[in-house]
């Protein structure tokens, strides 16, 4: 019987060194900042007044809770602070 080679032991060396250097390459790739991200703004020249855009009259979002109803709106009753429907539902054995 001829004797058995030792590959085993090197290709999980070169199977970790592979995983190291895509690991390496990943992180690069999603650490790296990206080309579209805006530079960040600059504050206006001394003597200038920096010009902000008008806002909007009306957002989306206030026109759709206008136009939203509350269909259950004053119909649900007043509540006593002391009515507990599960006061009576268990009973500490050790009280």
């Amino acid at each position: 019987m001829p004797p058995v080679e030792k590959k085993f032991p090197t290709v999980f060396i070169i199977g970790g060194i592979l995983a190291a250097l895509l690991g390496a390459l990943a992180f690069y790739y999603f650490m790296s900042p990206d080309s579209t991200t805006p530079p960040p703004a600059t504050p206006a020249p001394t003597g200038e007044k920096a010009v902000t855009p008008p806002a909007p009259e009306e957002s989306l979002g206030a026109s759709l809770y206008e136009k939203s109803n509350n269909s259950v709106g004053a119909k649900i009753p007043e509540q006593s602070s002391g009515a507990n429907p599960m006061n009576d539902a268990y009973k500490n054995p050790f009280e």
